[in-house]
Formats: C-alpha cells, structure tokens, sequence
C-alpha cells in the first residue's frame, strides 16, 4: 500500500520510461532513443501461455530535499492488478539537483493483453507508473506464391 507524502522533500522523478535504446555518452549524459509505451506482440498459441518481453528503459531522480540510502522498488502490475516485483535496489541520494539514473534491463512476464504499468517506489510511497500497454496481434498467414511464367 503506497504510503501519502506528508511532506514534499523528494526524491523527484525527473523522467520514467520503457525505450528502445538507451545510450550513456562518454560525458555520462543519457540519450534516450524511441520512447514506447504500445507494444504490439504475437497472440500466445494457448491462452494460459506466458510471453517474455525484453524491456529497456529509465527511471531518473533528482534528489531535492532528501539526503541518504533509499530502497527502490519497480512492479510489474497486470490489467488485473496482479503485482511482481521486478527490480529491488538501494540508491544514494545526496541532496539538492543531484541526481540518480536506474536502468532498467528487465524481461517483463505477461498473460494478457491489455494496459500494464511499471510501479515505482521509493521505499513505500508510489512515485510513478509508466504505462505498458500490451495489444495481442494475430499471426499473419503468408500470401500463397504466385506463379511466373518464364517462358515470354
């Protein structure tokens, strides 16, 4: 259960989002190249059947207030409201615009089509949810081959 910010302090989500790349320049800054958030996947064969989606993305802090360790957390959360956890580290705010950057590398599990989210937590109280909407697509039958005829 997601705790109420008695007091805004921080940390500061500065930006949360599934992409197709993400590149660290030598300079350490973040390129972040083909945000998505609509993933359009084969339908399983079987409806009990699990899909694993490779998932590249970013959750960046700025700390304002808030100086220390703190826990983060990320959960996969289905249509159902079916909760994992999928990551689960310990981030050193230092305070002030001082930031902290999370990659995320993750194999995301899914069942079912439908709006998904990535929960993100610092400690207990819920900072964002980035959207994955997953839409099941057909298998597209292959066009029999046309004849050609060789002989003109």
């Amino acid at each position: 259960m997601a705790m109420i910010r008695k007091k805004k302090e921080g940390p500061w989500v500065a930006a949360a989002t599934i992409c197709e790349k993400l590149l660290q320049e030598r300079d350490n800054v973040l390129s972040i190249i083909r945000m998505v958030d609509v993933f359009n996947v084969p339908k399983p064969p079987t409806p009990d059947a699990i899909l694993h989606l490779p998932l590249t993305g970013i959750v960046a802090f700025r700390s304002g207030g808030v100086k220390g360790t703190r826990a983060v957390r990320v959960y996969g959360v289905s249509p159902i409201r079916k909760r994992k956890k999928i990551l689960d580290v310990k981030v050193e705010f230092l305070g002030g615009n001082s930031g902290s950057n999370i990659r995320l590398d993750i194999i995301f599990a899914v069942k079912s089509e439908g709006q998904h989210w990535l929960d993100v937590y610092v400690d207990k109280l819920l900072v964002t949810r980035v959207p994955v909407m997953i839409v099941f697509q057909e298998p597209q039958l292959a066009e029999p081959a046309k004849e050609i005829d060789l002989k003109q």
